[in-house]
């Protein structure tokens, strides 16, 4: 926020959003569905099964990501008709290889996942934060020089995303993990995944749609195309993150509690499922609690240290409530 600008920030988040629908796509079921069949072969003692799991997963989202993958690099008209804007199709394609990129990352995570190696699974995770960050300083202290700063974002990005996907698959090797023949292994996987992925496809739509109706609205009321999206940029890149970072507590129980509710259902323990739901949502309410006092008293405080915008700190206030309803969900 602080290299680029609140709206620079705004057409990295657009670039952002598009890009996570093509992982949406391709691979978005894959980590949940990999998750809940390793841990049910894991259950039974089926190696096998787990091993020809995952490559059947890797094998799909690969494949599904390559497709969109070339249809928009061969296609870039179709990225400005969509985002209307060149600077914003450019980035688009700079962000691509993350894409790949993330479909190997999440199914080697889903195997970690699977096999409840919870902290090498949470430590993938941090690392990945971690690179991305360093990459971002690395690249704006003057590399690449000859991109705008929106574009060497977007390419920090994807070089972060390349790290953390083979770091992703180091560690599944470190944990026991192979590779093995997919057959049979396809249809049960897609069948399970494509709801999923259907949902997260259906999310990603909606955000597409929400950007757009807000450009919109915002024009209406008499905004400049470069003020809307600075507004975009405040709201998604700075507002929604913080609101986002105690989720992150929920999201690790939620991790955790997948392949248990799996491997519990198999045996039959149903009351064991219900007592880990119930601790769950408690957890999430006193998080989202305290995280939400905090915010109401320091959240201009907050954004004008981590962001220099005071204006991200009114919008926080009065939307934090919103964390409780999105940690249940």
């Amino acid at each position: 926020s602080h290299a680029i600008g609140a709206e620079g920030l705004g057409a990295y988040q657009v670039a952002i959003n598009i890009v996570s629908l093509v992982v949406a796509i391709s691979a978005s079921g894959l980590p949940f569905v990999l998750g809940r069949r390793v841990a049910e072969f894991d259950a039974v003692g089926d190696k096998h099964s787990q091993h020809a799991t995952i490559t059947a997963g890797i094998a799909t989202g690969m494949i599904l990501s390559m497709i969109i993958c070339i249809i928009f690099l061969t296609n870039k008209p179709l990225l400005v008709s969509i985002t209307k804007s060149h600077n914003v199709a450019t980035m688009c394609l700079f962000l691509l290889p993350a894409s790949f990129a993330n479909a190997l990352y999440v199914c080697f995570r889903g195997g970690l996942w699977g096999k409840k190696e919870y902290i090498k699974h949470s430590s993938l995770e941090i690392i990945d934060i971690i690179i991305r960050i360093v990459f971002a300083l690395i690249i704006f202290r003057g590399f690449f020089p000859q991109f705008q700063g929106e574009l060497r974002a977007c390419l920090a990005y994807s070089l972060s995303c390349i790290i953390s996907a083979f770091l992703s698959f180091v560690a599944y090797k470190n944990c026991g993990g192979k590779f093995a023949n997919p057959k049979g292994h396809f249809a049960p996987i897609l069948k399970s995944a494509i709801p999923v992925s259907g949902i997260r496809v259906a999310g990603s739509l909606f955000t597409t749609l929400i950007a757009f109706l807000f450009n919109l609205r915002m024009a209406d009321a008499g905004y400049s195309s470069n003020s809307i999206m600075a507004e975009y940029g405040i709201l998604t890149g700075m507002v929604l993150p913080l609101i986002a970072f105690p989720i992150i507590f929920t999201t690790a129980i939620s991790t955790t509690l997948v392949p248990e509710i799996s491997g519990n259902i198999k045996k039959g323990d149903v009351a064991k499922v219900q007592r880990h739901l119930k601790k769950a949502i408690n957890y999430t309410l006193l998080f989202g609690g305290l995280a939400i006092g905090v915010y109401i008293a320091f959240a201009p405080q907050l954004c004008q240290t981590i962001f220099a915008n005071s204006k991200a700190g009114f919008y926080l206030r009065e939307s934090c409530w919103i964390m409780i309803p999105l940690g249940v969900a």
